[in-house]
């Protein structure tokens, strides 16, 4: 199981994504694509101080 934030664009995702970093948290997927869930799925996913998974996810395409 996972908790996952809906972020309103990948740009989003990015911020999230910078901010994990910086706090040390340790990312299981950096920003991508992940097709195999649907077109525009746009997420990164990283692992909480308990071990637990988390997601910032964008479901829009990219931004022009």
């Amino acid at each position: 199981q996972h908790l996952a934030f809906i972020m309103p664009t990948r740009d989003a995702v990015h911020a999230v994504y910078d901010k994990v970093l910086e706090l040390g948290s340790e990312v299981v997927h950096a920003p991508q694509e992940f097709p195999q869930y649907h077109h525009g799925y746009y997420a990164t996913f990283w692992l909480d101080p308990d071990g637990m998974m988390l997601e910032a996810v964008c479901h829009r395409p990219p931004e022009d």
